[in-house]
């Protein structure tokens, strides 16, 4: 059995929810595909409420130090997967912690946490594509918890998530739900009525240099 090195990432504070994802080899010339974790990190600064990202490039035997990428987070549960095209595809929670008239939060918890699915066709480095998993997050409900898995021909992807209706007045959870959405990586590339692809705090990173789909 091959020796395996124990890394711990503490000056990013407390890792939470990681998130495992092996990406088949990007190059022609690469033997070993690429192993990627995401991983929310327990940061009480807003502004540093990210999505955090590792690599093993020789099969998990050493890892890269962790990076905060461009996807916020409110230190909720986060899925990933990849699809044929290459393409890692994530669920999250698009904000930090913050309401979009930055009043901030309501009883400790996050007002409307809207659930995203992003595509990065680059190892996790870059997301170009964003979309909001419902046109419309009504007010009151909490979506939490996604799980992903794609096809076997691995070009849709299936899509379960918690919502609870939260009673903000006497602070208790009222109803729960389990939702599951079927959608392509087509549709993760489009947009809802008004051409708009999300109503959360990260719209997409710039498509110019950036990877795409084969």
């Amino acid at each position: 059995m091959d020796r395996w090195e124990v890394r711990e990432w503490r000056a990013c504070g407390v890792q939470l929810h990681p998130v495992l994802v092996k990406v088949k080899p990007m190059q022609k010339y690469d033997m070993v595909p690429l192993l990627v974790v995401f991983y929310v990190s327990n940061h009480e600064e807003t502004g540093r409420r990210r999505v955090f990202r590792a690599l093993s490039i020789n099969g998990g035997k050493t890892w890269t130090h962790p990076l905060a990428t461009t996807l916020p987070n409110f230190r909720t549960p986060l899925a990933a997967t990849t699809l044929e095209s290459g393409a890692i595809a994530i669920v999250f929670t698009n904000n930090a912690g913050v309401t979009y008239s930055g009043t901030g939060t309501t009883h400790g918890r996050a007002p409307l946490p809207i659930l995203s699915v992003a595509l990065s066709y680059d190892g996790g480095e870059h997301w170009p594509y964003v979309r909001d998993l419902e046109e419309h997050f009504a007010e009151g409900m909490e979506y939490t918890e996604p799980s992903i898995i794609s096809s076997v021909a691995g070009s849709r992807m299936h899509i379960t998530y918690r919502t609870t209706l939260f009673d903000r007045q006497h602070l208790q959870n009222k109803r729960t739900y389990i939702r599951f959405a079927s959608v392509t990586e087509e549709w993760v590339q489009g947009t809802w009525a008004g051409n708009v692809a999300t109503r959360g705090l990260f719209k997409g990173d710039t498509r110019i240099g950036v990877a795409q789909k084969h």
